[in-house]
């Protein structure tokens, strides 16, 4: 059987806001780049996020559970002048954690955040909310986790997997 791990676009050097997810913790995060070149140093940093996860869950971190990857493009944050768009990014990547806090339901099962906020930048404004910004951003992190939950429940769930394997032996058993 085969199942699709996913698509990547976007244009080089573009902002986006991202979350990885695994087991019940997720990690927020922001680049200004496409999310794939920065989500490499999560796997193999010790101060990113396979690294945090080691420190609070160190067999979740070891466990073979899937690690789910979404990014956002942010257009509105290329929209300001270049000096100011890292600050936009991390403006409203500061607001996403906000929105976990609140509400971390939404992307149930992930119960823990691994990432640290950003401070907010009090003393800039932007040609765009940030809080309506982190309010889509985070609805579509949701939605999207949610529906590769669901599309990958099989695959996702310890007690998917453990039942998985167990229907693949009482097969074999049976031949």
């Amino acid at each position: 059987m085969i199942a699709l791990a996913g698509t990547v676009w976007g244009s080089p050097r573009t902002s986006h806001l991202y979350a990885i997810f695994k087991g019940r913790y997720v990690y927020f995060g922001e680049t200004g780049h496409v999310p794939p070149v920065r989500w490499k140093s999560h796997l193999t940093s010790q101060n990113d996020f396979l690294g945090k996860l080691y420190e609070v869950d160190a067999e979740e971190a070891n466990s073979t559970s899937p690690i789910f990857f979404v990014g956002i493009y942010i257009p509105c944050a290329d929209s300001e002048p270049e000096s100011k768009q890292k600050i936009a990014r991390r403006a409203i990547e500061a607001e996403l954690h906000k929105r976990f806090e609140l509400d971390p339901t939404q992307v149930t099962p992930a119960q823990a955040v691994l990432s640290s906020p950003p401070p907010s930048p009090v003393r800039h404004s932007f040609s765009f909310n940030k809080g309506e910004i982190a309010d889509s951003v985070y609805r579509l992190i949701a939605q999207q986790y949610q529906s590769w939950l669901i599309a990958n429940s099989d695959h996702c769930t310890p007690t998917a997997a453990a039942s998985s394997a167990s229907r693949s032996s009482s097969r074999r058993a049976t031949r």
